[in-house]
Order: structure tokens, then sequence, then C-alpha cells
């Protein structure tokens, strides 16, 4: 009946966005444990039409690299920003004679007589075969559980936590521009039995393959990132 009662208390957390901030809703002492999205194993196959704009190099936009851009991400993790939240291919671009800060992709491939090359296409039939690898997140959010200052987060240790999908929407970046929609994936929520002692918990769902006509990828949730907090000394 306690692991039952713990189950409920924490789903009800995690569905209440107050409990889901980068700070507890109110004082006391709290296990906070951060719900990580994360992606792997990327592929890019459909046709794409973000950055078709200008040609490179660009007057507009001197340190974009046209066609390849890097890509980010907007969910209800987080925002979108210029970091590998959708890491691409190609950290050296090929037709720009420049090396991006982080790999990119091409996102401009709805017209090949724009571009010339099939090489510098991502993934599809009688183009190059070009995929990324490596896990990486693309935001947190922080769930907060009551706990007492003896305990810290032990008493969670053993439970089943939830994980919110939903819709992330793909942009491609622009530092001085707009950001360049891409396409958007529903990405499925998931579940994990997480290990915690009185100052962390660790935990991570199943992989899950997510792809429509454009893009695929490997997208799972992590738990971790622990604070416990205690008024007056926040997070140790």
């Amino acid at each position: 009946m306690k692991r039952t009662s713990i189950v409920t208390i924490v789903l009800t957390l995690v569905a209440n966005a107050a409990f889901a901030q980068s700070r507890p809703p109110y004082g006391g002492t709290w296990c906070g444990v951060g719900v990580i999205p994360t992606n792997d194993q990327r592929q890019v196959y459909g046709v794409i039409q973000a950055e078709c704009t200008y040609a490179c190099p660009s007057f507009w936009n001197w340190h974009d690299s046209h066609p390849f851009g890097n890509w980010g991400i907007d969910s209800y993790y987080g925002s979108r920003h210029d970091i590998n939240q959708f890491a691409g291919w190609a950290s050296y671009n090929p037709y720009c004679d420049e090396h991006p800060g982080n790999p990119e992709w091409n996102s401009c491939t709805s017209d090949m007589s724009l571009w010339g090359n099939s090489s510098y296409y991502n993934d599809g039939p009688n183009y190059r075969t070009q995929s990324s690898s490596g896990e990486h997140a693309y935001g947190e959010i922080m769930v907060w559980l009551p706990t007492n200052e003896d305990d810290g987060c032990a008493p969670y240790d053993g439970i089943e936590m939830d994980a919110m999908g939903g819709t992330i929407d793909l942009w491609e970046l622009d530092p001085i521009l707009a950001d360049d929609y891409v396409t958007s994936l529903t990405v499925p929520g998931g579940s994990a039995i997480i290990s915690c002692d009185r100052w962390n918990c660790n935990g991570a769902t199943s992989w899950q393959s997510v792809s429509n006509s454009q893009v695929a990828a490997l997208f799972r949730y992590l738990f971790g990132n622990t604070c416990f907090w205690q008024d007056g000394k926040g997070c140790t």
C-alpha cells in the first residue's frame, strides 16, 4: 500500500505544473528530480525547405552557413537553443567551406539544382546516407517531491515515475534572421522505475522510435540531476 500511495503522489505532482519548475513551489524540504528528454540515431530523409532563401555566403547573415543549419527543438520541456538539441551530421559544411559550431543538417533539399551536389544531402534514395548518433538532451523540467531532512530522496526509491509526451517542433536556427520552421513530431511519454538514495535519483525510460515523412529518431526520458532542497540551503 505504501508503494501505491507514493506512486499516486508522484504522478499527481508530475501532472501539476506548479511542481514542475526550477524551485520548489513553497517552503520546506524537497527532493527535486529532473525529467530530461533526449534523442539519438537521428535521420533526415524527406524534403526540407527551410534554409533556401539566400545563397552562400550570405550578406544578410554572414556567419550562417546556407543551406546548412543547426536545428533546435521547442517542446513542453523547454525552448529551442543553439546547442545539440537535434544534432546533425555535418561538422564541416562542404558548400560554404566552413566549420560550424554544432553539427548541422542540410536544411534545403527541395531543389537539387539549387545546391547541385548530392553529397550535400542528408539521407534518402540516390543520396548519400547521413545520420547522426549520440544521445543529446533538448530540455528539462524539475519535479519536486516532498520529503524530510533525515530521509532526503530515499523514500522515493523504487517508485515508477512518468514523463509527459507531446509535440516537439524542429526549427532551423538563424543567429540574426528569424528561425525557420522545419517539421513537428509527436513523441510519446514514458515511465521508469527510479533508484534513489538520500541525495540522488536515477532512471531512464525505454527508447521509442518516432518518425514522420521527413525525419526519424529514437527518444527516451532520463530521470536525474537530483536536488535535495532545504530551506536556507538550496540544493545540496
